[in-house]
């Protein structure tokens, strides 16, 4: 990164999407390369919609009051990734990224967590639909990132490149730390009262062997 400060978005080692590098690495799962074969696409579509079910089943099953303050907190959370967003756009980061073609977007598949996808089912929302045959990031299209920016994963939305990073100001940097450090700390507060797993890779988990009976949310 350049000597200016230090990088925002990958600063406790948890993942570089640039290299395909993701936090469930250090969890002790393998992260396997897209397969566009029509098996891989098929387990891909599989082990998503098992997961996305079993995520709007326990959803609905939380009691009201608890879902309301789930929703609250998936608000601020999707807020925050709006903020970091726009300080990246400010940077004319989606110009960059267009220019790219979505280098980091490599291992995207695995990018969204179950506490991303709850977004959509908070907001009532259709949840965004993957194209795993793509042979990159089921998500990204023509137009670049098919998920709004308040639910874009976690992963995606605090990396922010040299190209971008070069751009900001020394205040925006600042700015850009603090929000980060918030959207860190609100997803670890949301994890701990609904559910430590929320904050795992949602196609890392449900392609665990041993996860029979395991659940997203408690």
């Amino acid at each position: 990164m350049n000597d200016r400060h230090p990088a925002p978005g990958n600063r406790r080692r948890e993942q570089n999407p640039a290299y395909g590098l993701l936090q469930p690495i250090f969890f002790g799962y393998t992260v396997n390369a897209p397969l566009t074969t029509a098996q891989g696409i098929e387990r891909d579509t599989g082990l998503w919609d098992r997961g996305m079910a079993l995520l709007e089943r326990e959803f609905s099953l939380l009691p009201m009051e608890r879902r309301d303050e789930l929703a609250a907190l998936l608000a601020e959370v999707g807020r925050l990734k709006e903020e970091l967003l726009s300080l990246s756009d400010a940077a004319e980061g989606s110009t960059i990224c267009a220019a790219c073609g979505g280098a980091c977007c490599r291992v995207g598949r695995y990018h969204p967590t179950p506490l991303d996808l709850l977004a959509f089912h908070a907001a009532k929302e259709i949840p965004v639909v993957p194209d795993f045959a793509s042979g990159v990031c089921p998500f990204l299209g023509p137009a670049g990132c098919g998920i709004a920016p308040s639910k874009r994963p976690f992963t995606c939305v605090i990396f922010i490149c040299d190209l971008i990073e070069e751009r900001l100001s020394g205040d925006e940097v600042t700015r850009l730390h603090q929000v980060e450090e918030e959207l860190r700390l609100l997803r670890e507060q949301t994890a701990t009262r609904f559910g430590r797993l929320l904050t795992r890779s949602l196609l890392l988990e449900m392609e665990r062997s041993d996860r029979v009976g395991d659940r997203f949310l408690h």
